[in-house]
């Protein structure tokens, strides 16, 4: 075999062959996407982004509804009817959601990665808490229950709670019961919802962005193998 493989490559160089031609091209990009698709900071700030219904994508709450009845699915026992919710009217929405002022002793410094809170015809609320673990982040102790906790103080008990969590894969596990998706799956919810998208400028690059999210999926995959 290394005979083989000597016999060739002389056979190449006396035929001049250009070897620094064959070379891929270089290309800095590529190595700025695969040192910043796996940084939470920057998912949280794209994910916000989409499930605001006036972010910068004007697509209204498309990718919003997605997501909620995407989460719905895995939370029946909420009892959260989609029809009644005013998105846009009583919709709210933040990165990096400090609990202090709703823990018990005003001392957690807590920050959920992204908080929504939506209310309904009847004027009950809905809090959504959101962990982005996409970087191989592990739970802090108590971390979910501490969340919902303060929110259940927010919302002065008179409303629901879902916690959604999306780890890189399943090893990062919650220390309590909430929605898990992993990157591929919210590829998959965000890529339903791109196709009721009016915007082809828009349509493409979201389908940029999930294929980003499926390489997660399929580094992570690689590596377990």
């Amino acid at each position: 075999m290394m005979n083989n493989l000597k016999y060739f490559w002389a056979e190449l160089q006396q035929q001049k062959f250009d070897f620094q031609a064959q070379s891929p091209s270089f290309n800095p990009l590529e190595e700025f996407v695969s040192r910043v698709r796996e940084k939470e900071n920057t998912h949280s700030k794209i994910l916000a982004n989409l499930l605001n219904p006036k972010g910068s994508h004007n697509q209204g709450s498309l990718f919003l509804e997605e997501f909620l009845i995407s989460i719905l699915r895995y939370q029946v026992e909420v009892g959260v009817d989609i029809s009644k919710l005013k998105l846009d009217e009583s919709f709210y929405i933040k990165r990096e959601f400090c609990i202090k002022e709703y823990s018990p002793d005003k001392s957690d410094l807590g920050r959920i990665d992204i908080y929504i809170e939506i209310k309904d015809s009847d004027n009950n609320a809905i809090g959504i808490i959101v962990e982005n673990k996409i970087n191989d982040a592990q739970f802090q102790p108590d971390q979910l229950p501490r969340y919902t906790n303060a929110i259940r103080n927010k919302l002065k008990n008179n409303g629901r709670i879902i916690s959604v969590c999306i780890p890189r894969n399943c090893t990062t596990k919650p220390d309590e019961p909430c929605v898990v998706l992993t990157p591929d799956m919210l590829a998959e919810i965000l890529e339903s919802a791109t196709k009721r998208c009016t915007d082809n400028h828009v349509s493409t690059m979201m389908a940029s962005y999930t294929t980003c999210l499926r390489n997660i999926n399929r580094d992570t995959q690689l590596i377990a193998n």
